[in-house]
């Protein structure tokens, strides 16, 4: 259930990328900083699913902290576009680019949080038996 929907976040993440890519070419806006955060983030989304579909297991941690420095190389590299062109695109917000920002940063986060899922909800239960069995519930010292 989990690799499901974890695959279904990655997967989104690359159409996402692809399509901010996409709209940035067709109105021949090409921006090569918020390109190169794109395409950070599909080379991290299909390593992700690479070694998903393949069953190879990379630690939880380590694919945790990926992402983490895969988002935070994306949200940066933005704020650099930004601190170079400004917040505005001819007298408008960059709304397209903050919507674009934000559900790459949720959608990423999210896909760490679910590919996490497993691991952390087996350790928490496991913790949860050792510390609150029914022997030692209520038992007096």
């Amino acid at each position: 259930m989990w690799r499901k929907i974890f695959f279904a976040l990655c997967v989104a993440l690359i159409i996402l990328q692809i399509l901010d890519i996409a709209v940035h070419v067709a109105t021949d806006q090409v921006e090569v900083v918020r390109i190169i955060s794109s395409v950070a983030i599909i080379l991290w989304a299909v390593a992700i699913l690479g070694q998903t579909l393949a069953s190879v297991q990379i630690p939880s941690r380590a694919l945790m902290a990926l992402c983490v420095v895969v988002l935070l190389i994306n949200l940066v590299l933005n704020i650099v576009f930004l601190v170079q062109e400004g917040p505005m695109n001819e007298g408008r917000p960059r709304i397209p680019l903050f919507l674009f920002v934000l559900i790459t940063l949720g959608l990423g986060a999210c896909g760490g949080g679910v590919h996490m899922k497993p691991e952390v909800a087996a350790g928490s239960e496991n913790k949860f038996k050792e510390t609150a069995s029914p022997q030692t519930v209520g038992a007096n010292p």
